[in-house]
Formats: structure tokens, sequence, C-alpha cells
């Protein structure tokens, strides 16, 4: 039976046993897989916060010939990131890794999207504001997912948009200049644009928190929930949660 040692981020964990749970991961090297963890829970077993939701983990596995579960037999939490947390920056996470659970795919490797969720939840658990920091985890995972829509031109008549007014279709999900733009359009202005042009340009942790611009953020909040739902054809349970909290 082969054997393989990776990194990965816990994505759900489930009680099969008393002292044993099933685990569903990302890794950085497998994609998402789903194993058995016999013994995990047994207090001998050391720290239990490995097993926590979003744990960043070293993990060792193998995998029995035509079984759908790996085998876990060993692992070590490498980073909590929610030591602390504040009740917003946790909840935000819950809703980073409910993104990533969707996102990922059974054994379809995605380093790139495993680089982004470090990159986004460390400085997301050490208080970072966190509405920032989710729209550029939002829009990154959308740009490698290959479904943001193109923002250079114009989606009917290809006039460029950089830095320009433009618009963006709920129907077709595409971005259009104003005069192409179909009815109910959500206009998008030159500020806009600018705060994109920053995500595409800037590590997560370089971000400028201090000058966030929030009608710019409620703009992009609307397009990337249109296109995440438009995808996943489903809510997300925890950005239900974040909406109703926001609304008390």
């Amino acid at each position: 039976m082969p054997a393989y040692t990776t990194e990965a981020i816990v994505l759900r964990t489930y009680d099969i046993a008393e002292n044993d749970r099933l685990l569903s991961v990302f890794t950085r090297d497998f994609g998402k897989i789903r194993g058995t963890a016999m013994g995990c829970k047994r207090v001998k077993e050391g720290n239990l916060a490995w097993q926590d939701i979003g744990a960043y983990i070293s993990i060792h596995f193998y995998e029995r010939e035509g079984s759908e579960l790996a085998r876990f037999t060993r692992w070590q939490l490498l980073d909590h990131f929610q030591k602390k947390p504040k009740l917003s920056n946790l909840l935000h996470h819950m809703y980073l890794i409910e993104l990533l659970s969707e996102f990922s795919s059974e054994r379809n490797p995605s380093p790139d999207i495993f680089r982004l969720a470090l990159a986004v939840l460390r400085p997301l658990g050490l208080d970072a504001p966190p509405i920032l920091l989710t729209r550029y985890f939002e829009y990154w995972l959308l740009r490698l997912e290959g479904l943001w829509p193109g923002m250079s031109r114009c989606a009917s008549c290809s006039h460029a948009l950089f830095r320009q007014q433009g618009a963006f279709s709920p129907q077709s999900l595409r971005i259009y200049c104003r005069n192409c733009a179909p009815p109910k359009s959500l206009l998008l202005e030159c500020q806009d644009f600018e705060w994109l042009d920053t995500f595409t340009k800037r590590a997560p942790q370089d971000l400028p928190f201090g000058k966030t611009c929030l009608p710019t953020m409620a703009k992009m909040e609307s397009i990337i929930q249109t296109l995440i739902q438009r995808h996943l054809e489903h809510d997300l349970k925890s950005y239900s949660i974040i909406k109703e909290l926001v609304a008390a």
C-alpha cells in the first residue's frame, strides 16, 4: 500500500466511533481527501486542536486499492490560525473554509488555491479586518477557477475598460461598458476597478486595510455572491450566518 505525507487544511470532521473520526482535508499535493483517523480523539494522541476546522496540519496517510477512504496514521498541527479569535474573524474564517470545501474536488490538486488559502488565513487569524481579506480570497478563488468575468474590455463592443466606468450584468455574468450594459446591471466606477487592480497586484498582508472602501466592497460582494451562487446552485450556510448577524 503506498504511503504519503503532505500538508493539509482541515475542512470537515465527523465522529464515527467513540475515539475515531472521518476527516475531509484539502491537501497541497492531492486535492481533497477523505479518510479515517482511528483513535484520534484519545487524550494520549496529544493536542487535539489539529482536528479543528481550518487547522493547518501535516498528515501521513496510506490507501488501500479500491477504497474510497484513506487511512490517516500520523498528524501534526502546523498552525491553528484562530487561536484567540474575534467573533467576526472567526465567522469569516469558517466561511472561507466552507468556500474551500465547496470549490475543491476529490483528488484534484490545486497548489495555487492552497497557497491562496494559507496567505489569507494567516492574517485573518491575526485580527486583520476580515472584509477586505474575504473579498480578496473570493476574488482570487473565482479567478483561479476561471469564473471571474473578463474586465479589460467590454463583453459586447470590446471597448477598453481599464480604470473606466463599466457595469456588471447579473444575467450574463459579464462586464460591459456603460453604453452596452443590459438593464439592471450593477454600475462600476473607476475606484471599483482600482480596488480590483490592487487585489491583482498585492499580497493579502500588504492590502491597504486602513483605506477600505465600503461601497466598493459591497459591490464586489454582490458580484461575487452572484457568481458563487450561480456556480454552486445553492447558498453557503456560513455566509447566511454572517449576513444574519450583520443585519441584527
